[in-house]
């Protein structure tokens, strides 16, 4: 996971030093393909987020759980021949979902905690925040055999706050990123 909103050293390069803004997730996923071209899914999600600010001596640590369904748009079979059985497909994807996030500020030369979103005084998940979000990506699915595929995919998800970094200004809404890569069972 990325995030992307204030609390970011560089716009689009992450940090990867004492406190790396890299953080590791995991998803499970379930869905239908209902034609060649459209397909619907769920998924559920975990994943760490964490941002810094030098400039300003602060950086956040957080988790979140979340929640989503989308909708998947082959590409390849939007402008091209409809067919199942290609090597390599891309895909687009587009959704809506709700996170549950904790979030821990901390002063960045000192390490010590300034205070906590979340932790028991949200309305989600065992206290959690619970926020709203849209997601969008792109993807791209290799075809190992009839039933099996191994995908790559990348998707922003864009919240309907900027709480979650615990500093609220300059980009209206936070946003983060989760990129994957996994395995597809087909069944049928």
């Amino acid at each position: 996971s990325l995030f992307f909103g204030d609390v970011k050293q560089n716009r689009i390069i992450p940090v990867s030093n004492n406190n790396n803004e890299w953080r590791l997730g995991g998803s499970f996923m379930a869905g239908r393909q209902f034609s060649y071209i459209f397909g619907l899914r769920g998924q559920i999600l975990y994943g760490q987020i964490a941002g810094t600010k030098r400039s300003a001596d602060y950086y956040f640590e957080g988790d979140y759980i979340e929640f989503n369904m989308n909708t998947t748009i082959n590409m390849n079979n939007l402008f091209g021949k409809k067919r199942s059985d290609r090597f390599a497909s891309a895909y687009l994807l587009v959704g809506i979902g709700v996170t549950n996030y904790n979030t821990s500020i901390y002063t960045l030369s000192t390490g010590q905690k300034k205070r906590q979103i979340g932790f028991g005084n949200g309305s989600g998940i065992g206290g959690r925040t619970l926020e709203g979000i849209l997601t969008g990506g792109i993807g791209v699915n290799f075809r190992i055999n009839d039933h099996l595929n191994v995908n790559f995919e990348t998707a922003n998800r864009i919240m309907n706050s900027d709480d979650m970094d615990g500093w609220k200004n300059g980009f209206k809404y936070d946003v983060y990123n989760y990129t994957s890569l996994g395995l597809t069972y087909r069944f049928g």
